[in-house]
C-alpha cells in the first residue's frame, strides 16, 4: 500500500536529544506496560515544493503551501488507533487519559516552533511535566507524536510548459516514548510515501482532495513505523 523510504535522522521531537544512536531501553516495555499518547502535534504548512513549468507559475502559492491543521484533524482518530494494539506496550485508552484529573489539570506549554497542536491533545515537552504527568495518571510512560506533511508531484512534464499528473503524500514521523522519570527509552522516525495521490493541478495540489489522503497516510505510517519497536524487542 505505501512505498517506504527509510529515513533515520537525528533531528528533535518537540525538544533537542543528543547521541549518535537514538535511544533504546528494553526494560521499559512489555505487554504489560502502559504509555500515554500526549502529544501529537505537526508543522503549520503542508509543502510540496516550487513549480518548474510556465503554467505552475501561475498558480497561486496556496497550492504549493497549504494548512496542515485540516490533515492533521483529519488524522487524530487514526493515529490513536495506529498506536492502539502493538506488543511492545499498551495504549492508554484516550477517552480514560482525557477523563483524567492529572491530564485536565496538567496545563499546555506555549507552542513553539511553528506547530499546530491535535485537537484533544496538548503541547507538552518539558520532562519534569512529562515525568510528572506520568505517575499521575499511573502509567509507565508518555509517547510523544510529531507530524510534518508534504506532497510529491508524479507525472508528465512538457518542456517547462506545463504538467499533468498525480500528487502523492509524503508523511514524515518523529515518535518518542519517555518513561515516569522524564527520560526518553525509545525514539524512531522515518519518512512513508504513500502510492495513492490526488489529480494535480499541474505540479501543484488541491488541498480539498488531499486532505483525507493525508490523514490515512499518515495513520498507515504512524502504524508501520511504530512496528519497529514491536520487531526490535522481539529480536533483543
Amino acid at each position: 500500500m505505501i512505498h517506504a523510504i527509510l529515513v533515520v535522522a537525528l533531528v528533535s521531537l518537540l525538544t533537542a536529544c543528543s547521541g549518535i544512536t537514538p535511544p533504546f531501553e528494553a526494560s521499559a516495555f512489555g505487554p504489560d506496560r502502559t504509555y500515554a499518547l500526549v502529544t501529537i502535534v505537526s508543522s503549520k504548512d503542508v509543502e510540496g515544493g516550487e513549480t518548474t513549468t510556465v503554467r505552475g507559475a501561475a498558480l497561486s502559492d496556496a497550492y504549493y503551501y497549504f494548512p496542515a491543521k485540516p490533515a492533521l484533524e483529519k488524522s487524530v482518530s487514526g493515529l490513536e488507533k495506529a498506536l492502539d494494539g502493538h506488543q511492545a506496550w499498551r495504549l492508554l485508552p484516550p477517552q480514560e487519559l482525557k477523563s483524567h484529573p492529572a491530564w485536565r489539570n496538567t496545563p499546555a506549554e506555549e507552542v513553539s516552533g511553528g506547530y499546530v497542536v491535535a485537537p484533544g491533545y496538548k503541547f507538552l515537552k518539558t520532562p519534569a511535566t512529562l515525568a510528572n504527568l506520568a505517575r499521575e495518571l499511573n502509567v509507565d510512560g508518555v509517547i510523544l507524536l510529531k507530524l510534518d506533511f508534504h506532497f510529491k508531484f508524479y507525472g508528465h512534464k512538457m518542456v517547462g510548459i506545463a504538467a499533468t499528473g498525480k500528487t502523492n503524500p509524503v508523511i514524515k514521523v518523529d515518535l518518542r516514548f519517555l518513561d515516569r522519570n522524564g527520560k526518553v527509552v525509545y525514539r524512531t522516525t522515518g519518512t512513508k510515501i504513500w502510492n495513492e495521490g490526488a489529480p494535480a493541478r499541474d505540479e501543484a495540489a488541491n488541498p480539498d482532495l488531499m486532505y483525507p489522503l493525508l490523514a490515512k497516510a499518515a495513520e498507515e505510517s504512524v502504524r508501520v513505523i511504530s512496528r519497529r519497536l514491536d520487531n526490535r524487542l522481539q529480536n533483543k
